[in-house]
């Protein structure tokens, strides 16, 4: 049996080649952050003047621990109310049936 030679295509065929398989890959990538995206399209923390002003309290401490700890406070707050709100809007969906 004769041992065969692989060539592998000339520059001019091979470079095409390399274009497409960046733009699959970038597409792909771009398909896989619009998932995340659209699993997720809302932000939970949005940035309203009544966030602001209880994150400015939290900043005017000059203890780096005691703002964090502030933050965090505001941020649990916040999440907690959103539960509830959704927890509220999903009873309401079931009773509406």
């Amino acid at each position: 049996m004769e041992a065969k030679e692989f060539r592998s295509p000339a520059l001019p065929h091979r470079a095409p080649l390399a274009v497409a398989a960046v733009l699959v890959s970038l597409g792909s990538f771009a398909s896989l952050l619009a998932q995340f995206d659209a699993a997720s399209p809302r932000q939970w923390l949005q940035p309203t003047p009544e966030v602001m002003a209880q994150v400015s309290r939290c900043e005017s401490s000059r203890d780096r621990a005691a703002r964090d700890t502030c933050v965090r406070q505001v941020v649990a707050a916040r999440l907690e109310r959103l539960e509830r709100l959704e927890h509220q809007l999903g009873e309401d969906r079931l009773a509406s049936r």
